[in-house]
């Protein structure tokens, strides 16, 4: 044979492969579509009340998201954010008066990213306008002197260095300061901050840090002859005592710092935070509430058992969320912290408890199966049918995931239970059908048949 007819036979044998090579992978492509179809991996899963209850609660969910989305863009329309200002080397005499001009009816205050620059919050002519809080967020060697009321009386500062701030006329009682080095806040004027209580003879005023570093506080504090005094403190994470905590970083360490008032002795107390449930307490509240109510130790574990079931709650919400938009992987991990979390919650109460406990297990199992981890999805099913042996989603993916690792024996009488409780579900029956084929398949290629 010629170099030229061989190389024509070949050419003419290579097509013929390749032909029958694209052939078999197609049917090898719809033999995996009808296979996925049968076992229910493509996102068909039992349809149920349960299911319908469950759909309906996602969709509510996706309507909050979308009015808090509108809400969110309602408070942006009433910012005015000033940021990337810089002075430069005579910054000292830059000076951006922020009054009514320049507000034009916004009444948050962003201050971002500036550098070496001055500026003059007043407070607006029109009540109705008063200014709703005041953000400062890296910025750097400025000054701000605040002379405006605001309706939280809050100002939040955050990655600050080098700041100057003059609070005056109006009070600011509670101050978050975060991840900030060599600062110096001052309350210049009498009531600005730590106003006391006379009933508990006790400043409800704070000043809330974590993170700083070399920041001077200074607060006018009045008198009882009618004279006043300035009191000072040196506040830096380090010297105050801040430790690494579990998972929390020595940055994370919170604490607090009021006017504590002994008589005519004032003085600026910073005590550790401690955080339970949503409520802040320092030390030595924590501990003035253990000694006026005994009781106080069992309605602060309620408390927390109620924040956990509603944050195992919201963990749920979020991965069935996930699992709809195709992220199986992300709605693991949800999963997972709502099952994590959920695990020390032991109640006697039904109606406080976490319910959702073996969907979560279940709905974890789907994403596995989806995932192609069909030892966990395995895994997974038996816990949901531990918790609750009649919960359909939870025996059908056990017989899907056994059905996945090729033990048909298995798969088939478990899957037969799912259709005692569903006699109607189609997709349970089409699973079924599958079974019986796999299992037909095996008995004959042992007999050779």
């Amino acid at each position: 044979m010629t170099s030229k007819g061989f190389s024509e036979k070949y050419d003419k044998w290579n097509s013929i492969t390749n032909e029958l090579v694209t052939q078999t992978e197609k049917e090898e492509e719809e033999e995996a579509k009808v296979g996925a179809e049968f076992l229910g991996l493509n996102g068909k899963v039992p349809r149920s009340a349960a299911e319908a209850e469950e759909k309906a609660k996602l969709e509510a969910a996706k309507n909050a998201k979308k009015a808090l989305e509108k809400q969110k863009e309602m408070e942006e329309s009433m910012k005015l954010v000033i940021e990337n200002m810089n002075g430069g080397k005579d910054g000292a005499e830059q000076l951006l008066v922020l009054d009514d001009d320049c507000l034009q009816g916004r009444r948050v205050i962003v201050l971002r990213n500036c550098e070496d620059y001055k500026f003059h919050i007043k407070k607006p002519n029109d009540p109705k306008q008063s200014l709703i809080k005041v953000f400062i967020e890296g910025c750097k060697s400025c000054v701000v002197h605040m002379q405006a009321p605001t309706i939280t009386s809050m100002v939040e500062i955050t990655k600050c260095s080098k700041l100057n701030l003059n609070i005056s006329k109006y009070p600011v009682n509670t101050m978050q300061i975060d991840m900030s080095n060599d600062l110096n806040v001052e309350f210049s004027d009498v009531y600005c901050f730590g106003a006391i209580d006379p009933k508990k003879n006790l400043s409800n005023d704070r000043i809330y840090h974590a993170g700083v570093t070399n920041m001077t506080l200074g607060v006018r504090v009045p008198l009882s002859d009618g004279s006043t005094r300035k009191i000072e403190r040196k506040v830096d994470m380090i010297e105050d005592g801040a430790i690494k905590v579990a998972e929390q970083s020595i940055e994370e360490f919170q604490f607090a710092t009021y006017v504590s008032w002994n008589k005519d002795a004032p003085e600026l107390v910073t005590e550790r935070v401690h955080r339970i449930g949503t409520r802040l307490f320092t030390q030595s509240e924590l501990d003035r509430k253990m000694e006026e109510n005994n009781e106080y130790d069992t309605e602060l574990k309620m408390h927390e058992f109620e924040l956990k079931v509603k944050e195992c709650e919201t963990h749920k919400s979020e991965g069935n969320e996930e699992f709809i938009n195709g992220n199986y992987a992300q709605a693991v991990l949800f999963y997972s912290m709502a099952i994590d979390k959920s695990s020390t919650l032991k109640d006697d109460n039904e109606s406080k408890a976490f319910k959702s406990r073996h969907i979560c297990f279940a709905n974890r199992s789907a994403c596995f199966l989806k995932l192609g981890h069909h030892e966990k999805a395995l895994a997974d099913a038996e816990s949901c049918v531990e918790i609750c042996p009649t919960y359909i989603k939870g025996l059908f993916r056990k017989g899907l995931a056994l059905h996945a690792m090729g033990r048909y024996n298995e798969a088939l009488p478990v899957l037969a239970e799912s259709l005692k409780i569903e006699p109607k579900n189609k997709q349970i029956k089409q699973a079924i059908q599958f079974c019986e084929v796999k299992l037909e398949m095996e008995r004959r290629k042992r007999l050779n048949i």
